[in-house]
């Protein structure tokens, strides 16, 4: 196996190869670097995780234990005031502030979001991702340790979000500690008519993804479970986190219909525990890419617990 990737990596064509599995136990990282042979073989060969980026522009999956992650540059911004104070941000305003005329000027009247009625038994939870933000259009990948505003086009989704979301009383809202989701909740609570109280809480917060933060397209080419080997949070404490985020947004609620304003991956995870309850994941993995201000529906029957998932990725509100 080693001796054909290796021929393959110098020949530039591809192995497509199985990825279901990629157990790596060990927490090593090589950021900004090209994969060489003898750090990929020492990869296979230990299991121990690459971070790629730069000039190597990789088309194959390793299947033997290593976890490559391919990004095309170390970190151009480490935080988001960099970003800010950079001569690029002003370019990226002004043809975001272009993005949302364009779209406005090929948009419709929203259409009002109609649910079917609830039982009066159950809850019923609406889930919208944040809307674009700066770093979202540079691909750079951050959960919680970069925490960046939504853009001009980022605002206009939460405007489009809030009328489509303005035919249903919600009784209360709940936000993440992160500044996008807080500035979208703001935009979109007004054209809300019945909500009383934001609530922010941690536990609505993006995936923390440990060292890759702040790299930028970071694409996986051997693709793991997400855990301690990147610094980040592993998947049975995100699994936790969704399960306690849920039961929050329950807790009072019966009855009563809930706004949540969240994030792409930590919305997809509670999205697949659900629908893996409801009797696979089959379903779940058509969830993989929420889009910005994309609206999620979850129903829950107070008395057995049992949850429904009603609407999943509806962009209808912001689709030509």
């Amino acid at each position: 196996m080693l001796t054909l990737i290796m021929s393959l990596l110098a020949s530039g064509n591809s192995f497509y190869g199985q990825t279901s599995s990629c157990p790596c136990p060990t927490r090593t990282s090589v950021i900004g670097h090209s994969l060489s042979s003898s750090s990929l073989s020492a990869a296979i060969t230990t299991r121990r995780n690459l971070i790629i980026g730069g000039a190597s522009a990789l088309s194959f999956k390793v299947v033997t234990g290593a976890v490559v992650y391919k990004a095309l540059t170390t970190k151009p911004y480490k935080t988001y005031d960099e970003l800010k104070d950079s001569d690029s941000y002003a370019s990226l305003e002004s043809s975001a502030d272009t993005e949302a005329l364009n779209l406005a000027a090929s948009l419709g009247p929203v259409k009002q979001l109609v649910l079917p009625p609830l039982s009066k038994d159950a809850t019923r939870i609406v889930v919208v991702r944040h809307g674009r933000t700066y770093m979202n259009r540079l691909k750079i990948c951050r959960g919680t340790r970069i925490d960046d505003e939504i853009d001009p086009l980022g605002k206009f989704q939460a405007q489009r979000t809030g009328l489509a979301l303005s035919g249903i009383s919600f009784d209360a809202a709940y936000e993440s500690t992160l500044l996008r989701s807080q500035q979208t909740l703001q935009i979109i609570s007004p054209a809300t008519s019945k909500s009383k109280s934001n609530t922010a809480t941690n536990l609505l917060n993006e995936v923390d993804y440990g060292e890759l933060e702040g790299l930028q397209n970071v694409k996986p080419i051997c693709s793991a479970p997400f855990g301690e080997h990147f610094g980040g949070e592993t998947v049975p404490n995100l699994n936790k986190r969704a399960d306690d985020a849920l039961a929050l947004m329950l807790k009072g609620n019966e009855g009563k219909t809930v706004l949540a304003v969240s994030h792409g991956a930590f919305i997809t995870t509670l999205l697949r525990r659900i629908a893996k309850e409801e009797g696979g994941d089959s379903e779940a993995d058509n969830f993989l890419f929420l889009k910005n201000c994309s609206i999620n529906v979850i129903d829950v029957d107070s008395k057995t617990g049992k949850a429904t998932i009603k609407l999943v990725n509806s962009y209808d509100h912001l689709s030509t």
